[in-house]
């Protein structure tokens, strides 16, 4: 499987210089964590994925959506394996590099030191995900598959839309240990602008392109109310109120709001702003 990435020994230092070594023996003790992580990326890609690792055969160097999910796959590859395998090696690292534990001559590294790295291998492995992804939707073939509906399936499907909710620096892992309450969030939105508006908002991030102005606004907006709900902050009610107004000013451009019952509650002249009524403190 890695060699359908081309990743050998060169690959990998120029990908991750902190694994340079006299030899390449720390590099074939990633083995099998390469084999994984290529697993990963092969899976994710699903059809995609033949058309991703053909940039091996094109020598024209051009940067085209190809070649560049084929490099955002090298670097999460790399940067998974060698995050996956440091914790199990028999080496440990110095100023100058690794060294082998069993040797005296050699002082073990620090916990803080090795945990350093770790999180920057990390770092650099999600956004290296976060890039494959954006990459993808480039592929006709890609965009219509349960791997997109599984990747592109909220608001927040990116570790740096967390930023957001102030988690600079944020992983997937982050992303995994917040969805939830972004789940709980979302679904408190579905019910002020309705399921079927909240999925249109979702299914246009599957395009490479950028979306319309006013799409992209509504796109701002609903993630600034889940990102308010996730923090716990009670100003998300203003944003609710601001994507009520916003729909509604542009109802003509959003007909997935304009058929639904949220809309027609919020536009019936029998409508009364009871507090038992779902929209009753965004009115």
């Amino acid at each position: 499987m890695a060699n359908q990435f081309n990743i050998d020994y060169e690959t990998f230092k120029a990908v991750c210089p902190s694994g340079t070594q006299p030899d390449d023996a720390l590099f074939r003790s990633l083995s099998d964590a390469v084999a994984a992580a290529s697993r990963t990326v092969m899976e994710l890609a699903g059809p995609a994925f033949s058309e991703i690792t053909s940039v091996l055969s094109d020598e024209s160097g051009e940067a085209d959506p190809c070649r560049t999910a084929y490099m955002s796959a090298v670097r999460y590859i790399c940067n998974r394996a060698y995050a996956d395998t440091v914790p199990h090696l028999d080496l440990v690292l110095t100023s100058t590099g690794f060294g082998v534990v069993s040797n005296a001559n050699v002082a073990p590294a620090s916990r803080d030191r090795v945990d350093r790295l770790l999180g920057r291998l990390e770092a650099a492995a999600s956004d290296a995900m976060d890039d494959l992804i954006l990459s993808l939707r480039y592929f006709d073939s890609w965009r219509e598959t349960h791997q997109a509906d599984e990747c592109i399936s909220s608001l927040f499907w990116l570790a740096r839309h967390l930023r957001r909710i102030g988690l600079h620096g944020a992983t997937r892992a982050d992303l995994d240990r917040v969805r939830p309450k972004i789940s709980q969030a979302e679904a408190e939105l579905a019910a002020l602008i309705s399921p079927e508006m909240l999925a249109a908002v979702i299914d246009s991030q599957r395009y490479p392109s950028p979306p319309g102005r006013l799409m992209a606004d509504l796109q701002r907006m609903c993630r600034n109310y889940v990102g308010a709900a996730v923090d716990g902050k009670p100003d998300r009610m203003v944003f609710g109120r601001s994507i009520l107004r916003f729909l509604c000013a542009n109802i003509d451009d959003f007909p997935e709001f304009a058929a639904s019952g949220e809309y027609a509650a919020i536009t019936s002249e029998k409508y009364e702003n009871r507090a038992d009524d779902p929209c009753f403190f965004f009115a």
